[in-house]
């Protein structure tokens, strides 16, 4: 219980991410970058954005 409202802590409130193999996802569903970037800035629909803060781990 402890080391999960430690993750919690250290997330980025009310982004969630189901990136298993990103450096910054913490538990599975924690986003535990100080800021996230998403583009591209001509994205039309949700399936053209992507995160650019991904970091493979």
């Amino acid at each position: 219980m402890q080391q999960e409202q430690q993750t919690q802590a250290n997330h980025i409130t009310g982004v969630r991410c189901e990136v298993v193999n990103c450096a910054y996802n913490e538990g599975r569903r924690y986003c535990t970058a100080k800021e996230i970037k998403v583009g591209p800035a001509f994205a039309a629909m949700n399936g053209d954005t992507q995160c650019s803060t991904f970091k493979p781990q």
